[in-house]
């Protein structure tokens, strides 16, 4: 018994030290376990293979991140890297310019993007405004605590980001973090909930899912800058996160015209601009700051020793273009979601902006190999 005792924990401690040595492929592992397992059900009912209310296994699905980042905090440093992020979602005292932004900006953002859209304004259905004030508080109350606010910025922005920056950078970190965090989504594109189920066809992830990438990425540019400016406060990053989703919920159907294409393009169009002037305004810094933020201390000493090396040579010079594509990347998106009453014209741009991500993601994955690999050889 005392033999099996012992193998065990010998067990535990080489995962342990596995998860430790590899923070974050074991973090983006137990995200994405989580999602895509507990999403299941939910997918099979949406398509008529089982049948009943999985709405409850949605819900618990995007906790993925939010477990994930506790699970790597406490393996990482313990007690005291929950409490660390426990701390950090209580962090609001931030100065009233960053909460302005917070709950007020975002949405205002939102709703300009959508109500641009064809249609939108002509179609506006009146209410009385305290129904919908109310309304949107219960909403954003909600969304705040389970509905892509605490669930996933406990993970996303508490613990995947600060380990991202050290090592790649706060516009490189961001940008990897919003890739892994799009396709974290990617189950959903079956399913209503992203557009998708049953005589969608090939929509939801040829048309859908390159907007929904930009979005992501948007979102992830300006909740990166709104974390450096209010020293790694997740309470801003969860208030910020719910500020995007809950006007979907509660303003967004005053306005039946706006379909999913005619939401997704609205939403793109507004992040997209405001996330495109951040990173000009910033220079792609995004308010980082190396001096070490009160997050996982272990996690960060970890990584701070590997942390990438100025480029040379291709890598350079691919380094010094890939901002500059990203820029033209939104641009081309954002005059095709722009021109949707042209269609002759609105295909062939969204089509540009596609084959431009598409060259954009290349690059980044080569940059991050030329990264990893000249890591790998300084070691030798």
């Amino acid at each position: 018994m005392s033999k099996e005792l012992g193998r065990s924990r010998a067990e535990q401690g080489r995962v342990g030290r596995a998860m430790r040595g590899h923070p974050l492929f074991s973090y983006f592992s137990i995200a994405y376990a989580i999602k895509f397992i507990l999403l299941i059900p939910y997918t099979l009912a949406a398509w008529g293979v089982i049948s009943g209310n999985w709405e409850a296994a949605f819900v618990l699905a995007t906790f993925g991140p939010f477990a994930a980042g506790l699970i790597m905090a406490y393996v990482t440093e313990g007690k005291d890297g929950v409490y660390r992020l426990r701390d950090r979602v209580r962090r609001w005292r931030v100065g009233w310019p960053w909460l302005l932004i917070s709950f007020a900006a975002i949405p205002l953002v939102v709703m300009l993007g959508v109500v641009v859209q064809p249609g939108a304004l002509s179609s506006f259905t009146p209410a009385n405004p305290g129904v919908v004030a109310v309304s949107y508080l219960v909403n954003y109350v909600a969304i705040w605590f389970g509905g892509g606010g605490l669930d996933e910025e406990v993970g996303w922005r508490g613990y995947a980001l600060p380990v991202m920056q050290p090592r790649y950078g706060p516009l490189w970190g961001t940008l990897f973090l919003g890739l892994m965090h799009c396709f974290w989504h990617l189950e959903e594109f079956l399913t209503p909930a992203q557009g998708g189920g049953p005589g969608t066809g090939w929509t939801p992830l040829v048309v859908i899912l390159p907007m929904f990438l930009v979005l992501v990425i948007s979102v992830n540019i300006i909740l990166t800058w709104l974390f450096n400016h209010t020293k790694g406060s997740l309470f801003v990053a969860i208030s910020a996160h719910a500020s995007v989703n809950a006007p979907q919920v509660a303003l967004i159907p005053l306005f039946p015209a706006v379909g999913v294409f005619g939401l997704s393009a609205g939403y793109t169009l507004g992040m997209g601009v405001l996330a495109l002037l951040i990173l000009i305004l910033t220079r792609g810094r995004l308010g980082y700051r190396p001096a070490p933020l009160p997050t996982v201390a272990s996690a960060e000493t970890e990584i701070r020793g590997t942390a990438a090396q100025p480029a040379t040579g291709s890598r350079r010079r691919m380094t010094d273009l890939l901002p500059r594509m990203l820029i033209v990347i939104v641009v081309i998106a954002m005059l095709g979601l722009g021109s949707l009453s042209v269609s002759w014209l609105t295909l062939p741009l969204l089509v540009a902006s596609e084959l431009a991500l598409l060259c954009f993601l290349i690059g980044l994955v080569w940059i991050a190999r030329a990264r990893g690999g000249g890591k790998t050889a300084s070691k030798g």
